[in-house]
């Protein structure tokens, strides 16, 4: 991937063996440091680790400079980890996913296919952004995350959908640091 100019990965494990994840995490963070990748991992509840303390004690574990987290704002409001988040090292986040949403979802089945489908634009839901931007260092990489299957359906082009997503991440990046 290095050849690639690669310079990051995003993962998460759907193995349910706490043991196997961290290995697998460790070898990839290892992979990642000798090609200068850093190896992201997102805390989701869809999957089998998926809280903040969680991800934070297998990065504490694999204890390598190369395995970050990355914050997906619909999943970590979603998992509780938004109320823990200011005790994070900011040098820890090396990557940050913006959408919007309600605060909560109407149950498992819900909150996947909003995840996977149908998540709103930045400024458009309840989810907390601009406080989830002010917790990550300023150098953070942000980028939006916001699969919009029903726009798409009724016909929003693909340019329509990406110029709402900027524009929705420029205002909440604006708010979270003004001037």
């Amino acid at each position: 991937m290095a050849e690639l100019g690669v310079a990051r990965v995003s993962t998460v494990s759907f193995d349910p063996s706490w043991k196997r994840t961290v290995d697998e995490m460790a070898a990839l963070a290892v992979m990642g440091a000798e090609y200068d990748v850093t190896v992201l991992i997102e805390p989701c509840v869809l999957f089998p680790f998926g809280t903040l303390d969680e991800v934070l004690r297998l990065i504490d574990i694999v204890a390598m400079p190369s395995l970050k987290l990355l914050i997906d704002a619909l999943h970590i409001v979603r998992n509780g980890g938004f109320a823990k988040l200011d005790q994070v090292d900011p040098a820890l986040i090396g990557y940050l996913q913006l959408c919007d949403g309600p605060l909560h979802s109407a149950g498992p089945e819900a909150y996947m296919n909003e995840a996977a489908h149908q998540r709103l634009v930045s400024g458009k839901g309840e989810l907390p952004l601009v406080d989830i931007v002010r917790r990550v260092s300023p150098e953070t990489i942000v980028s939006g995350e916001v699969p919009m299957a029903a726009e798409r359906a009724t016909g929003a082009s693909d340019l329509d959908r990406l110029k709402a997503i900027t524009q929705g991440i420029s205002r909440t990046l604006e708010l979270a640091f003004p001037g």
